[in-house]
């Protein structure tokens, strides 16, 4: 079916009136309801091209799995459906448009809005139970408004795997225009979304709306994955408000704040109290800087007066803390599910390294951190060879479906441990 202005879509049900937005994967057309006379939001996904009946099934239970969620920031579905193998949902129809209206047009109490409102949302699709739902699309296009400037997150719900479905849906020269929210983790070999990759889009996407432009061009983390620095935030933004953005920006995931905390600071900031930032921002950074040259004389003092011992406490200090942090990152990612796995084994392994120098048994048992990279293998072994024998076992169906469904057990395998011998068969399929 071609999509068009004035053309019927789904059994007359539903006249397009014209093209709001076109994304990678979908198109959002302004449209009536034939039956009611009103205006609404018509997303429809695969446009065109439409999916195979397997990817129709994955695409309704994504949907069946998040129609229910309610939150004041999220613009919730009325209706899904299917036309021609293509998979829609119907949705309030915002006047006002995206965030993109904001862009280089923003003002500092909008921002903070925009800021809190976003934030709102994330929190509630991270903190999901037993699934929380990682966005992967934060960008002005995916943030709708209304008359009173609320913001409501539209998009979410897509999984991994719905995703790289409607990926294959595409025709090869199609673009997903979204490099530029993409944190510099997802540019590794350890590429899973993450939720500390909604905050990096976030932050991306604020850093836009105040400056015009992303932070780091159409490449987005890509960049800053080659050690580009955080470009400075020009205009006469509050230091609070810019010092957010730059913690969302960070290249190391675990230094970025949760969406929970954003909301936190928004909420100070709304009741005219002041924001204490845990995490360094540039002013603590200038501050710390300064600092830096009366630890240095003093450290120089000391050397002269023979502190050997000194230099080894600190030396020791300095391990300790590189130990936490991988530790930690590991734990995060860990905590974030099965997708996270491999992340979390590449966090661990780094902090066995450091234990393994012997040079902080004062501080840690090394057995502890050895103990949790072999559980964890062990683990990611069991995940990686179950999807392997169980697409082996479809391959075996020798029909069409079953191919389908083994090459999609071979790529979730791929998630967990990097095969050269898989990756050349899931080529050949």
């Amino acid at each position: 079916m071609q999509l068009q202005e004035n053309a019927l879509f789904d059994r007359d049900r539903y006249r397009l009136i014209r093209l709001l937005g076109r994304g990678g994967f979908s198109e959002v057309w302004l449209a009536e309801d034939t039956k009611t006379g009103l205006h609404i939001a018509l997303k429809i996904y695969a446009p065109g091209t439409g999916l195979d009946e397997d990817g129709v099934k994955l695409f309704s239970h994504e949907f069946s799995l998040v129609f229910n969620f309610n939150h004041p920031n999220l613009l919730k579905p009325s209706y899904y459906d299917v036309c021609d193998r293509m998979p829609y949902l119907i949705m309030p129809y915002c006047e006002q448009g995206s965030a993109n209206k904001l862009i280089d047009n923003i003002t500092e109490e909008e921002a903070w809005k925009f800021l809190h409102d976003v934030s709102a949302g994330l929190a509630y699709l991270h903190n999901r139970q037993p699934d929380p739902v990682i966005h992967q699309d934060i960008k002005p296009g995916n943030i709708l408004m209304d008359d009173s400037r609320t913001f409501f997150i539209t998009d979410f719900g897509i999984s991994t795997k719905a995703r790289n479905t409607l990926r294959m849906s595409k025709p090869k020269h199609g673009s997903s225009g979204t490099l530029a929210y993409m944190g510099p983790e997802r540019f590794g070999k350890d590429n899973m979304p993450i939720k500390a990759g909604d905050i990096w889009a976030l932050g991306a996407t604020l850093y836009e709306l105040l400056c015009g432009v992303p932070p780091f061009g159409e490449h987005g983390g890509l960049i800053q994955k080659s050690e580009a620095e955080i470009p400075n935030i020009p205009g006469k933004w509050s230091r609070a408000l810019t010092s957010i953005v730059e913690l969302c920006l960070q290249k190391d995931p675990w230094q970025r704040p949760t969406a929970e905390q954003i909301v936190a600071w928004t909420n100070r900031h709304a009741q005219g109290e002041k924001i204490h930032f845990k995490h360094n921002t540039p002013a603590t950074k200038t501050r710390k800087r300064g600092i830096g040259w009366i630890v240095a004389i003093c450290i120089l003092i000391l050397a002269i007066a023979g502190g050997i011992f000194w230099q080894k406490q600190q030396e020791e200090q300095q391990l300790y803390e590189s130990f936490l942090t991988y530790k930690k990152g590991g734990d995060r990612l860990y905590g974030e599910g099965e997708a996270h796995y491999k992340q979390a084994l590449y966090m661990y392994n780094e902090a066995a390294k450091i234990a393994k120098t012997g040079k902080i048994t004062r501080f840690i048992s090394s057995d502890d951190i050895h103990e949790k990279c072999q559980h964890l293998a062990i683990v990611i072994d069991s995940l990686f060879d179950d999807y392997v024998q169980r697409g082996q076992r479809l391959l075996q169906q020798n029909n069409p479906v079953a191919r389908r469904q083994a090459i999609a057990n071979f790529q979730e395998a791929l998630l967990f441990k990097d095969d050269t011998l898989l990756m050349q068969k899931l080529n050949q399929l």
